[in-house]
């Protein structure tokens, strides 16, 4: 019978992700808000979406996004709009600004734009900018952010957005809470295979 070498390596990875238990962040791959079209915003993953990004379009120029809230639901602001930016019109915020229940937050309805021909300061242009959100999770109020992109010209891309657990918490836009990703090697069993190299069978044991 012919004989055969047989070497062997053994490697055991285990993907490990931990995160704050009162932060819940969401990170979607980019999403560019298409013409007439709408991106849903459901910040707990549960039921409908809080808010829906839609492009409304109302000057017949360049697209206006604007953000609905589900009022049947109790989520009824959304923003921070500076002082003279006109009805319903939604500023965007800075990384690490709270959002809390001291926020100048819009309230006109249920519904906020992004930049619309009636505003009249823009929402920040060519770079990352926050949404404050605060809203209802059954009886209790939390408060959110949503991070986009909007180019000044019709373009909102969609990045990422968290909100926090515990009820009547501020958060920071941004705040992600310490969700991280890594791997790690499983050290404490060994694997021993003999003979090595092996000519005609090999045994397999595990042990500490």
């Amino acid at each position: 019978m012919k004989k055969t070498n047989h070497l062997f390596t053994a490697m055991l990875t285990l993907i490990v992700s931990t995160a704050n238990a009162s932060i819940v962040y969401t990170n979607i791959a980019d999403t560019t808000l298409a013409s007439l079209g709408t991106i849903h915003i459901n910040f707990d993953d549960v039921g409908d979406a809080e808010f829906s990004i839609a492009d409304q379009s109302f000057g017949g120029g360049p697209a206006e996004p604007g953000i609905i809230f589900n009022a049947d639901a109790g989520f009824v602001m959304v923003g921070t709009p500076p002082p003279g930016t006109g009805w319903d019109v939604i500023a965007g915020i800075s990384v690490n600004t709270p959002i809390s229940d001291t926020s100048n937050f819009a309230n006109n309805g249920v519904d906020g734009y992004i930049n619309p021909f009636w505003g009249t300061t823009l929402f920040p242009s060519e770079e990352d900018a926050y949404i404050g959100a605060t809203f209802k999770l059954g009886a209790n109020v939390h408060y959110g952010w949503i991070r986009v992109n909007w180019n000044g010209s019709g373009i909102l891309i969609v990045k990422d957005f968290a909100y926090e657990n515990t009820p009547n918490t501020p958060i920071n836009a941004g705040d992600a809470g310490t969700a991280t990703i890594g791997i790690s090697k499983l050290t404490d069993k060994v694997i021993v295979i003999f003979p090595n190299p092996s000519s005609d069978y090999i045994n397999i044991k595990s042990g500490v």
